[in-house]
């Protein structure tokens, strides 16, 4: 039987949380950024964003995995923009491994991730950029 957890992400998810946004993001980005610009997204920096903003405690990450194996991650931040209104949560990457899209998994996390917010009382919801 498949597994799916969806959870918020902790420290002992950070290579997780580096592979599938290095992975994901070159593949979604092919043809569209530069592949200069792809080859720099790597694990090790993405292992180094992770790691800061999980201690930090700015923002808030979801990890999605299926079998025990991670294939997403999604990152909100409450911090609210100075453009965005009071109460607002802010999605900031939604990203699942290349072999996951159109499986309906995209539309799981991201409704568990609306009901995470709405739990949360944050009236308004943005996506960033």
């Amino acid at each position: 039987m498949t597994q799916n957890i969806i959870r918020w992400a902790q420290m002992d998810d950070i290579h997780d949380l580096a592979y599938v946004y290095s992975e994901s993001y070159r593949k979604a980005y092919v043809g569209i950024i530069p592949d200069e610009f792809l080859d720099q997204v790597s694990l090790n920096e993405r292992d180094q964003y992770f790691r800061k903003s999980l201690s930090e405690d700015k923002q808030k990450i979801a990890i999605m995995s299926l079998d025990e194996k991670a294939i997403g991650l999604l990152i909100f931040d409450f911090q609210g923009e100075a453009d965005l209104p009071e109460n607002s949560a802010e999605i900031l990457a939604i990203y699942l491994m290349k072999d996951y899209w159109g499986s309906g998994f995209g539309k799981l996390f991201l409704n568990w991730g609306m009901d995470r917010i709405n739990e949360l009382g944050y009236a308004n919801v943005f996506l960033g950029f």
